[in-house]
């Protein structure tokens, strides 16, 4: 099994390993730290355009943002990299 907070809170999981505060990462990905700390406790779905934002905020390489976007609920769309 991976990590299970990978699993359960993929947002979580990566901004803690770019070492991004919610308020940080909200900045660099131009949202309302509210989005990320919802988007973060499920409370709200993910947009294609904030996950978008997110993911380069992130510095998500190119060939792990169809698993980042699956991860976050997300269909996988013709403009992810495959």
């Amino acid at each position: 099994m991976g990590d299970p907070e990978r699993e359960v809170m993929p947002l979580r999981g990566w901004r803690r390993r770019r070492l991004h505060t919610v308020r940080s990462l909200a900045t660099a990905a131009g949202t309302a730290t509210r989005t990320i700390v919802e988007l973060e406790g499920g409370s709200r779905s993910p947009r294609v355009g904030t996950i978008r934002a997110i993911s380069a905020a992130l510095e998500v390489p190119p060939e792990q943002v169809v698993e980042f976007r699956r991860a976050m609920g997300l269909p996988v769309d013709e403009e992810a990299p495959r």
